[in-house]
Protein backbone atom coordinates (compact mmCIF):
# COMPACT_ATOMS: atom_id res chain seq x y z
CA UNK A 1 0.00 0.00 0.00
CA UNK A 2 1.52 3.20 -0.90
CA UNK A 3 1.50 6.43 1.51
CA UNK A 4 1.68 9.84 0.63
CA UNK A 5 5.16 9.83 1.74
CA UNK A 6 6.14 7.12 -0.88
CA UNK A 7 4.47 9.07 -3.43
CA UNK A 8 6.44 12.35 -2.60
CA UNK A 9 9.55 10.82 -2.83
CA UNK A 10 8.59 8.88 -6.38
CA UNK A 11 8.41 12.42 -7.41
CA UNK A 12 11.58 13.90 -5.89
CA UNK A 13 13.43 11.19 -7.44
CA UNK A 14 11.90 11.79 -10.76
CA UNK A 15 12.96 15.09 -10.48
CA UNK A 16 16.28 15.11 -9.67
CA UNK A 17 16.90 12.64 -12.35
CA UNK A 18 15.49 14.36 -14.83
CA UNK A 19 17.50 17.56 -13.53
CA UNK A 20 20.54 15.59 -14.16
CA UNK A 21 19.72 13.92 -17.21
CA UNK A 22 19.14 17.54 -18.18
CA UNK A 23 22.75 18.89 -16.83
CA UNK A 24 24.52 16.28 -18.06
CA UNK A 25 22.96 16.24 -21.99
CA UNK A 26 25.94 18.21 -23.47
CA UNK A 27 28.08 15.76 -22.64
CA UNK A 28 26.85 13.17 -24.82
CA UNK A 29 29.05 14.51 -27.39
CA UNK A 30 31.80 13.55 -26.00
CA UNK A 31 30.93 10.26 -25.41
CA UNK A 32 28.18 9.60 -28.48
CA UNK A 33 29.89 11.80 -31.03
CA UNK A 34 33.90 11.47 -30.16
CA UNK A 35 34.10 14.85 -29.77
CA UNK A 36 37.19 15.63 -28.21
CA UNK A 37 38.59 18.79 -26.00
CA UNK A 38 40.29 19.82 -23.16
CA UNK A 39 37.12 21.56 -21.79
CA UNK A 40 34.21 19.12 -21.26
CA UNK A 41 31.75 21.67 -20.84
CA UNK A 42 31.94 23.25 -23.90
CA UNK A 43 28.64 22.07 -25.15
CA UNK A 44 26.87 23.85 -22.69
CA UNK A 45 24.92 27.38 -24.56
CA UNK A 46 26.99 29.96 -22.35
CA UNK A 47 30.03 28.41 -23.96
CA UNK A 48 28.35 27.92 -27.33
CA UNK A 49 26.12 30.54 -28.15
CA UNK A 50 26.81 33.14 -30.66
CA UNK A 51 27.44 36.51 -29.14
CA UNK A 52 27.00 39.59 -30.32
CA UNK A 53 29.89 41.73 -31.82
CA UNK A 54 29.38 44.92 -29.51
CA UNK A 55 27.78 45.41 -26.48
CA UNK A 56 26.40 48.96 -24.91
CA UNK A 57 27.83 50.10 -21.31
CA UNK A 58 25.87 53.24 -19.56
CA UNK A 59 29.07 55.60 -17.91
CA UNK A 60 29.65 58.74 -16.61
CA UNK A 61 32.75 60.33 -18.32
CA UNK A 62 34.23 63.28 -17.52
CA UNK A 63 35.70 65.46 -20.74
CA UNK A 64 38.72 67.61 -19.91
CA UNK A 65 39.24 71.24 -21.76
CA UNK A 66 41.43 69.42 -24.64
CA UNK A 67 38.30 67.28 -25.47
CA UNK A 68 39.63 64.44 -24.30
CA UNK A 69 37.09 61.27 -22.71
CA UNK A 70 37.60 60.27 -18.77
CA UNK A 71 35.99 57.08 -17.44
CA UNK A 72 35.24 58.43 -13.94
CA UNK A 73 34.84 55.21 -11.40
CA UNK A 74 31.54 54.29 -9.86
CA UNK A 75 31.98 55.18 -6.70
CA UNK A 76 31.42 59.14 -7.86
CA UNK A 77 27.72 58.37 -8.21
CA UNK A 78 26.44 55.24 -7.17
CA UNK A 79 26.70 52.79 -4.32
CA UNK A 80 28.02 48.97 -5.12
CA UNK A 81 30.00 47.06 -7.15
CA UNK A 82 31.13 47.96 -10.94
CA UNK A 83 28.22 45.65 -12.24
CA UNK A 84 25.78 47.41 -9.62
CA UNK A 85 26.55 50.58 -10.45
CA UNK A 86 25.89 50.21 -14.31
CA UNK A 87 22.85 48.96 -13.38
CA UNK A 88 21.90 51.70 -11.69
CA UNK A 89 23.30 54.14 -14.28
CA UNK A 90 21.35 51.78 -17.21
CA UNK A 91 17.78 52.30 -14.60
CA UNK A 92 18.65 56.16 -14.65
CA UNK A 93 19.07 56.82 -17.81
CA UNK A 94 15.93 54.64 -19.37
CA UNK A 95 13.71 56.67 -16.52
CA UNK A 96 15.38 60.33 -17.82
CA UNK A 97 17.30 60.60 -13.99
CA UNK A 98 20.24 62.30 -16.09
CA UNK A 99 20.20 65.24 -13.87
CA UNK A 100 20.54 63.06 -10.64
CA UNK A 101 23.65 60.90 -11.56
CA UNK A 102 25.02 64.20 -13.11
CA UNK A 103 24.45 66.14 -9.53
CA UNK A 104 25.75 63.05 -7.84
CA UNK A 105 29.15 62.82 -10.12
CA UNK A 106 29.58 66.85 -9.45
CA UNK A 107 29.44 66.83 -5.69
CA UNK A 108 31.49 63.86 -5.39
CA UNK A 109 34.18 64.04 -8.40
CA UNK A 110 36.91 65.73 -5.80
CA UNK A 111 36.45 63.00 -3.27
CA UNK A 112 36.73 60.10 -5.72
CA UNK A 113 38.56 60.99 -8.98
CA UNK A 114 42.30 61.84 -8.49
CA UNK A 115 42.41 63.48 -11.23
CA UNK A 116 39.54 65.73 -11.14
CA UNK A 117 41.24 69.32 -11.85
CA UNK A 118 41.56 68.10 -15.18
CA UNK A 119 37.49 67.63 -15.66
CA UNK A 120 35.56 70.62 -17.29
CA UNK A 121 32.20 68.73 -17.75
CA UNK A 122 30.37 65.57 -16.97
CA UNK A 123 28.43 63.66 -19.01
CA UNK A 124 26.00 60.27 -18.93
CA UNK A 125 26.28 57.95 -21.79
CA UNK A 126 25.54 54.81 -23.51
CA UNK A 127 28.64 53.98 -25.18
CA UNK A 128 29.29 51.06 -27.82
CA UNK A 129 32.52 48.61 -27.61
CA UNK A 130 33.20 46.28 -29.96
CA UNK A 131 34.53 42.69 -28.33
CA UNK A 132 37.13 42.43 -30.27
CA UNK A 133 38.77 44.60 -27.98
CA UNK A 134 37.26 44.04 -24.54
CA UNK A 135 40.40 42.73 -23.36
CA UNK A 136 42.14 46.11 -24.04
CA UNK A 137 42.75 48.23 -20.73
CA UNK A 138 40.98 51.48 -22.57
CA UNK A 139 39.17 50.31 -25.70
CA UNK A 140 37.81 52.88 -28.45
CA UNK A 141 34.32 53.15 -28.52
CA UNK A 142 32.52 53.04 -31.70
CA UNK A 143 29.53 55.06 -30.83
CA UNK A 144 28.28 56.76 -28.06
CA UNK A 145 24.92 58.22 -26.95
CA UNK A 146 24.89 61.18 -24.92
CA UNK A 147 21.91 61.41 -22.19
CA UNK A 148 20.62 65.19 -21.54
CA UNK A 149 23.01 67.95 -21.65
CA UNK A 150 26.51 67.64 -20.05
CA UNK A 151 27.24 69.55 -16.93
CA UNK A 152 29.67 71.99 -17.18
CA UNK A 153 32.15 72.49 -13.58
CA UNK A 154 32.43 75.74 -12.19
CA UNK A 155 36.24 76.28 -12.31
CA UNK A 156 36.91 77.29 -8.55
CA UNK A 157 40.06 79.27 -8.42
Amino acid sequence: MNTPHDDRSTWWNRGGLALLLLLLSPARAHVIEGVEDDFPLSYYPMFTKQRAKTTRIHHVIGRTSDGEDLLLPGRCFGAGGMNTVRRQIRRWAREKREEEVLDRAVDRLSSCFPDHERVVEVALVRSTYPLSEARNASPTPVGRVTYGAPRTLEVVR
